[in-house]
């Protein structure tokens, strides 16, 4: 009985606060694969995860602990609907970047981007495949278990090489994080914060050690 009381209380959760956003993200039902979408999509690994959001009350801690700076392009890698970018663009970030390669996800976080109330930063959305994207600009990268172990390691070695033509600070935030493994074997990022939210979910942070 107590399972479908706080279902119902967080759903009427996320949708106030869809709400004060003007936006709306609400999750659809959670799909295993790209493949349950039922598209052909030019992906160079096939590891991509089910649509899934962030919950409001964790995504405005994650704001508070990384503490957004103007200097900071923020990318959210597989940004779905596009609550994290509304979230992140109401701080005062040079840029907020999705990326996502569903385009009809793409077509919504668009979409939530130009409704969005209280924006203070421009956002910017890319409907391409993550391994392949140009992530060279980005200073902040939000990860919601988005893919698996191989497009984390593409994803990883695109930023690493990217530090060496323009370095600097980076940070990386990695929600339910089933491919940390990936990012621990990399010796150029350290933790910096390892927590777990009131429902369990583990989110961990990094930041390159230069």
């Amino acid at each position: 009985m107590i399972v479908p009381i706080l279902k119902r209380f967080q759903n009427q959760w996320e949708g106030f606060n869809d709400w004060l956003l003007n936006i709306d993200t609400r999750s659809l039902p959670h799909l295993k694969n790209w493949k349950d979408y039922g598209l052909n999509l030019p992906v160079r690994h096939n590891d991509g995860v089910g649509y899934q959001s962030v919950d409001y009350l964790n995504l405005r801690k994650i704001r508070r602990l990384i503490k957004i700076e103007e200097n900071d392009t923020v990318y959210d890698l597989g940004c779905g609907k596009g609550r994290i970018l509304c979230v992140f663009a109401q701080t005062a970030a040079r840029k907020c970047v999705g990326v996502e390669i569903f385009s009809e996800l793409a077509e919504i976080a668009r979409k939530n981007a130009e409704r969005l109330r209280g924006r203070r930063s421009p956002i910017e959305g890319r409907c391409l495949d993550v391994a392949s994207a140009n992530l060279s600009d980005g200073t902040v990268y939000f990860m919601f278990n988005p893919f698996g172990r191989e497009t984390m390691l593409a994803v990883l070695d695109q930023i690493s090489r990217s530090l060496i033509d323009k370095p600097r600070k980076v940070r990386l935030i990695y929600c339910n994080p089933r491919a940390e493994s990936s990012i621990a074997s990399c010796t150029w990022l350290k933790k910096i914060a390892d927590y777990r939210t009131l429902g369990g979910m583990s989110v961990v942070m990094y930041q390159n050690a230069s």
